[in-house]
């Protein structure tokens, strides 16, 4: 059973933190943001006068993937600075640290390792999270990455869940286009993964579709003209994404989405784009060699499809995603994107096995493959 929490989404919700603030009788917040992010998102201007008779510590010195290194450097800060709250202002990775930061604070001694994931951890403090992209849902998640050494772990735990969250779209605006389509990918690709994840339930299943209903019709509004409504919408539908897999997690396009984001530094939400349409094939038509692992069958399998395309209908051609994909300015063709066969065969052996195990059907390494090198190049012209 995860916290409740107290949700914000509208133009300058950010100016809500001081009564928030106040309403909680805090003064001495850690404030955890990007070393550029938190200026050019117009954040510092946007929260400048809330730190007026506060003393406010501020942490932006770590690497943009959680490193556990860093974490320790961020505990010690926050202890020394005797802060009563955290407020996290940034992307996925930002509101991750804050988690990490919060969540690893009671650890005596300051020692982060592998023995210590997931322990059980008390949380110190409040933490109010605003994000400053829609896409991750790390806003509104119980896990956090964190790497020790080249090694990457997820930490989950209840406590991790941000306290309150701040969803202020007019904090997206400074992103530029590719940015805004590659967040915004991610989080579609979290509504579909969720909607077909072996852990899927009633209340997920609703803040999925939610999700997927905003993102398809507000992204590339948010994303070609610049809208203000189309941004609303973006931010609201990627927050319940999160919200989704917040209760299912996600499935095998994340899995995969790793190792391009490693081997050919694709950002995370191009990344999962590029598997998202095999996926969405192989779970419409699994063909007789397929291996449905789902606990209800393949009947639970089409039964989640059916919701899928009952949301979006126009899913249900792969053609479609595509074109969707090429209005965000997604490129998808290996060629341009300098993806070799080598890579594809290392992602697919590197897979997360973690996250392949919430997915319905198995997938064939050979048949991925073949689409990758083969079908991803004909869909993509």
């Amino acid at each position: 059973m995860h916290k409740k929490q107290h949700i914000s989404i509208f133009p300058q919700a950010s100016l809500k933190l001081k009564g928030l603030l106040w309403e909680w009788g805090l003064k001495k917040p850690f404030l955890v943001t990007g070393k550029n992010s938190y200026y050019s998102s117009g954040a510092d201007r946007s929260l400048r006068d809330t730190w007026n008779k506060l003393r406010v510590t501020h942490f932006n010195d770590f690497h943009v993937n959680p490193d556990s290194q860093d974490v320790e450097k961020g505990i010690d800060i926050f202890l020394k600075s005797d802060c009563d709250c955290i407020v996290s202002v940034g992307g996925g990775s930002v509101i991750d640290m804050a988690k990490l930061i919060n969540y690893y604070s009671t650890s005596t001694p300051l020692q982060i390792d592998i023995n210590s994931l997931n322990n059980p951890q008390p949380q110190l403090v409040k933490h109010i999270a605003i994000p400053t992209t829609a896409g991750s849902g790390a806003e509104s998640t119980h896990f956090a990455v964190l790497y020790i050494g080249k090694d990457k772990f997820s930490v989950a735990h209840p406590n991790l869940l941000p306290d309150a969250v701040l969803i202020d779209p007019l904090l997206h605006y400074a992103q530029s286009t590719y940015q805004k389509a590659v967040s915004g990918i991610d989080a579609l690709a979290q509504a579909i993964e969720s909607l077909w994840s072996v852990n899927r339930t009633e209340e997920s299943t609703l803040y999925a579709q939610n999700a997927l209903r905003l993102l398809w019709n507000s992204l590339p509004k948010a994303v070609q003209k610049g809208d203000p409504n189309a941004h609303l919408e973006t931010a609201e539908g990627a927050n319940w994404a999160g919200r989704a897999i917040n209760i299912t997690k996600t499935t095998a396009p994340h899995a995969l989405s790793y190792g391009f984001t490693t081997l050919a530094n694709l950002p995370h939400g191009h990344a999962v784009a590029l598997s998202l349409p095999y996926f969405l094939e192989l779970h419409t038509n699994p063909k007789e060699d397929a291996i449905v692992v789902h606990p209800g069958g393949t009947p639970a399998v089409k039964e989640s499809m059916k919701e899928i395309f009952e949301t979006i209908p126009s899913l249900k051609k792969i053609e479609n995603l595509f074109a969707f994909y090429s209005h965000l300015g997604i490129i998808t063709d290996p060629h341009e994107l300098n993806l070799t066969p080598a890579i594809f065969e290392n992602v697919i052996a590197q897979v997360n096995i973690e996250r392949l195990s919430n997915n319905p059907v198995q997938f064939n390494p050979k048949k991925l493959l073949k689409y990758y090198l083969n079908d991803l190049v004909c869909y993509s012209r």
